[in-house]
């Protein structure tokens, strides 16, 4: 009598034969298309065979970088991937960890997804094919793969055989041959310990250690799942030499109990000759070849290995198909947790995240979860009713790239509009008289009074009436020292003039000498180390600038202007890192960044992440102030920042 893993396995010839109906040229398409790509495949369990078969299959074909993900690697992923595929590999598409996986596809905005499943019914499949991704729902002759994942896996196996053989050749002509080859060979008849010509010696009881190559490793996360799954065996699965760097002391202990397999192709065959001649001559040994380790041949071993699988769990006494399950199974498998997270792993918390692992900001136990924090920081920006708002200039009103032209005339209309509202405007900017040189081409003369600008980085407070050109601050002293030692250390390039001002030092990024050498230099230059001036950067330039200047002086200013005493003001500028010359005005609950940001939970945090920035995350910033009785309040709603719940 069969049990029910062998029933299972007796069909799965038909499901690949279904692979004939299977549009195969389409998903060769999809196929080629992703080709020069990085691509990330993710899939867990059975899945998880298929998404390595892809990275051998992306390999052999001389595609671009592939990563083998689960869905929480993709889900916590800080990895910035518009130019990457993304494919996910579920037989279902209905559990909800896929789901966690594909809202954190969305989320990531890659060039492509791409959805291999057996269930047109999924919830997943039904989401991405709304979504306009690439999906493909293959046939099967069982739809109930029972406790181990065999028919989808197979049917997944062999959509991605034909697809890559057909965009690599450019030909159908061997689509039928390979479909038929690989049927046969996943033929099972019961064979017992002999299946492989030679007896297989496992015995109930023993620990399988897992030895592969690096065209095997699909065979070998199989064989590791299932064997691990289905209690027949606890495994360790490693490639030979990394197996070869450990001291083995468990193996050591128990070579009676324990049993090696090693899955090779040809080409390193020897190295596990090495590493097996030196092993024990009591110890256990199952040596399995896979030749050059071609595709076919790969996906032939996967099949084959499904039918070792039976024969183990033959010697063990277990059905792989029916083992049974632990009490706590369903409760950990149902969990929604990794999808609740993909929700609150919104933009700004993905590149919060980010900025903070580049930095390696100091860890602090107290500020908790940035998704925790990132809810609690929208919370206060929807609460608060604000009488001001300061405004970076380059970067924030107006391009870097294009820092020269005006502002666009949408945002001087919301600005006009929130300022003849009562809603206090101030700018606080890098630069001197240019800037306010072009806000009162902009603005209406009846604003300039009322508009207040912090030049050279707060340094110089006036209001826009004012032109800083008859009305320039004292020098620094601190400044010129400063200058001199640029001069004399030649930090700027030759062809480049050094222009020092009263309070600041404005350097071109692109005209430093060696650039990568610069913040080493600055750091010796006496005026830095005695503290009388400080280094900033924005988007274009190093701002040297005197100790005096800071953005906060024109936060200062408006709230000092305020009749109320519980006024907000809202900040937002474009250099929010660390030693960006926004960081200090957009600290605290009511800083926005519409470019960096920086390590820490209280620091400079961005609404929209990578979706938007500059000038057109103003836009969408200004545009959801809704002004009454002279104070704004932020309409978060209107900024489309749930993504998590779309």
């Amino acid at each position: 009598m069969m049990t029910v893993f062998e029933e299972k396995l007796s069909r799965i010839p038909e499901t690949i034969r279904l692979s004939v109906d299977v549009p195969t040229a389409a998903l060769a398409t999809v196929v080629t298309k992703a080709a020069d790509r990085p691509a990330i495949a993710i899939g867990s369990g059975g899945s998880a065979v298929a998404a390595e078969f892809l990275s051998h299959c992306r390999r052999t074909a001389g595609h671009g970088l592939t990563m083998v993900m689960t869905p929480m690697d993709l889900v916590m992923s800080d990895l910035q991937l518009h130019n990457a595929s993304i494919w996910l590999f579920s037989a279902g598409a209905d559990n909800p960890d896929i789901m966690a996986a594909h809202r954190a596809a969305k989320a990531l905005k890659p060039s492509q997804i791409v959805l291999m499943t057996t269930n047109a019914e999924g919830a997943v499949t039904a989401v991405a094919q709304d979504a306009g991704d690439d999906v493909h729902v293959l046939p099967v002759a069982d739809r109930k793969d029972g406790f181990l994942a065999t028919h989808s896996m197979m049917a997944m196996v062999t959509a991605l055989l034909t697809a890559f053989d057909g965009s690599v050749t450019g030909s159908w002509d061997r689509r039928d041959r390979l479909i038929e080859e690989l049927a046969e060979g996943a033929a099972y008849t019961r064979q017992g310990s002999a299946r492989f010509g030679k007896p297989v010696p496992f015995r109930r009881d023993d620990t399988v250690i897992i030895l592969h190559d690096a065209f095997t490793r699909a065979v070998a996360v199989l064989l590791e799942t299932s064997l691990w799954e289905t209690g027949i065996a606890p495994v360790q699965r490693t490639d030979f030499r990394n197996f070869a760097h450990g001291r083995h002391v468990w193996m050591a202990k128990h070579l009676d109990r324990t049993l090696v397999a090693a899955l090779t192709t040809l080409d390193a065959a020897p190295v596990w000759s090495a590493v097996g001649e030196a092993l024990p001559p009591e110890l256990r040994k199952l040596a399995l070849e896979f030749g050059q380790g071609g595709r076919l041949r790969v996906a032939k071993g996967i099949a084959s290995g499904l039918h070792l699988i039976a024969d183990l769990g033959g010697v063990a006494g277990i059905d792989p198909g029916r083992p049974g399950r632990g009490d706590f199974a369903e409760a950990v498998y149902g969990s929604r947790a990794l999808d609740d997270l993909a929700k609150a792993m919104t933009p700004q918390v993905r590149q919060k995240l980010r900025t903070r692992l580049a930095v390696d900001a100091a860890e602090d136990r107290q500020d908790g979860s940035l998704c925790v924090a990132a809810r609690g920081r929208l919370d206060s920006l929807r609460d608060a009713e604000f009488d001001a708002i300061v405004l970076d200039y380059d970067g924030t009103l107006v391009d870097t790239e294009r820092r020269l032209d005006a502002p666009d005339t949408k945002i001087v209309d919301e600005l006009v509009r929130l300022a003849e509202a009562g809603i206090r405007i101030g700018i606080a900017t890098g630069r001197g008289g240019s800037a306010g040189e072009m806000l009162r081409k902009v603005l209406p003369d009846h604003l300039h009074r009322d508009v207040v600008i912090g030049y050279y980085n707060g340094g110089h407070l006036r209001t826009l009436d004012v032109d800083i050109d008859h009305d320039a601050p004292v020098q620094d002293e601190n400044v010129l020292e400063a200058g001199r030692w640029i001069e004399e250390r030649g930090i700027l390039a030759p062809e480049a003039t050094l222009k020092v001002g009263r309070l600041q030092i404005a350097l071109d990024k692109a005209k430093l000498a060696d650039p990568a050498s610069f913040a080493g230099t600055m750091a010796l230059c006496p005026a830095v180390v005695s503290g009388g001036v400080l280094i900033r950067t924005s988007g274009h330039s190093h701002d040297v600038v005197a100790r005096s200047c800071s953005k906060l002086a024109v936060i200062e200013n408006l709230v000092s202007g305020l009749s109320s005493d519980d006024g907000c003001v809202l900040r937002i500028g474009d250099s929010g890192g660390e030693d960006g010359n926004d960081s200090e005005m957009l600290a605290g609950p009511f800083g926005i960044s519409v470019g960096s940001g920086c390590g820490t939970s209280d620091g400079a945090w961005s609404l929209f992440g990578d979706a938007s920035a500059g000038p057109d995350a103003l836009l969408l910033i200004l545009g959801a102030l809704e002004v009454e009785n002279g104070r704004a309040r932020l309409a978060i709603e209107r900024l489309g920042l749930d993504a998590g719940d779309q």
